[in-house]
C-alpha cells in the first residue's frame, strides 16, 4: 500500500523526533527523557510534538520498540548468513552480531538492558520485538543439534520457568528451555559488564575474552560443532 504524503510527512517527523531524542539519551538516559527538552531542541512548542507522542511514555515505547527490532534485524541477518556453518559457528556468528551492534548503539542497549526506567512500564507492544534475539537463539538450539548429554540435565525447581516461555517455545523439554535461558542471559550478561565498565582490570582483550565465552556458551548448550 502507498503511504500518502500526509502519511509520509507524519512518518518523517516522527523519525525527526525520535532522531533527536536519541541525542538526549545520550546526554541524559532514558530516566531524563522529556518532550518539553526535545521540543527546546526542535525549536517547536511541546504541544507539537504531543500529535506524535501523547506522553513521554508513547515516545520511549517507540524508541525500545526501534532498538529491539533493529538489533533483532541484525541477529537475523548474521544467522541467514551463517546457515551453512555448523550449529556452533551459527550461534558465535549471531552473537558477534549482537556484540557489534552493542558497541555501536551503547546507548539503545543500555535502554533496553540497562536500568529499569522509573515510572515507565513497558506495553505489551514492546513483547514480540523483545522476543526477536532469544527466538533466533532457540531456532539454532531446537535444530536438532542439542547434544547436551555430556552436562546431564539442567537442574531447576519445578515452576520456575514461567508459562508463555513454554508457549513462544512450545516444541522445547524443559531442559532445552533453560539451557537456552541460561545461554541469553549469559550472553547479555556478558555484554553488560563490557558495556557498562565491570571488566576493567579484569578483561585485557575484549574481543578474544568475549568470542572464548560465547564458544564455552555453545558448547554448555550442547550445540555440536
Amino acid at each position: 500500500m502507498t503511504l500518502s504524503k500526509v502519511q509520509e510527512n507524519r512518518a518523517a517527523k516522527a523519525e525527526q523526533i525520535k532522531g533527536v531524542a536519541r541525542h538526549c539519551l545520550a546526554n541524559d538516559g532514558a530516566a531524563g527523557l522529556s518532550l518539553r527538552e526535545i521540543a527546546r531542541r526542535m525549536n517547536e512548542s511541546s504541544s507539537a510534538l504531543y500529535r506524535y507522542f501523547p506522553t513521554r511514555d508513547a515516545l520511549l515505547t517507540a524508541l525500545i520498540i526501534d532498538a529491539y527490532n533493529d538489533l533483532g534485524s541484525t541477529a537475523e541477518r548474521a544467522w541467514q548468513a551463517a546457515q551453512r556453518k555448523t550449529p556452533t559457528n551459527q550461534f558465535v556468528a549471531v552473537c558477534k552480531a549482537i556484540r557489534s551492534w552493542s558497541l555501536e548503539h551503547r546507548d539503545e542497549f543500555a535502554l533496553i538492558f540497562g536500568s529499569p526506567i522509573p515510572n515507565y512500564a513497558a506495553p505489551e507492544s514492546t513483547i514480540a520485538p523483545a522476543a526477536r534475539i532469544p527466538l533466533v537463539l532457540a531456532h539454532i538450539a531446537r535444530s536438532g543439534t542439542i547434544d547436551a548429554s555430556n552436562f546431564g540435565p539442567v537442574s531447576l525447581p519445578p515452576r520456575v520457568l514461567d508459562a508463555r516461555l513454554g508457549e513462544l517455545l512450545p516444541d522445547m523439554s524443559p531442559d532445552q528451555m533453560s539451557r537456552c535461558l541460561m545461554a541469553w542471559s549469559a550472553i547479555f550478561g556478558l555484554l553488560s559488564f563490557e558495556l557498562f565498565g565491570h571488566f576493567v582490570n579484569s578483561v585485557a582483550k575484549s574481543d578474544e575474552y568475549f568470542s572464548s565465552a560465547v564458544y564455552e556458551i555453545a558448547r554448555r548448550l550442547g550445540l555440536k560443532s
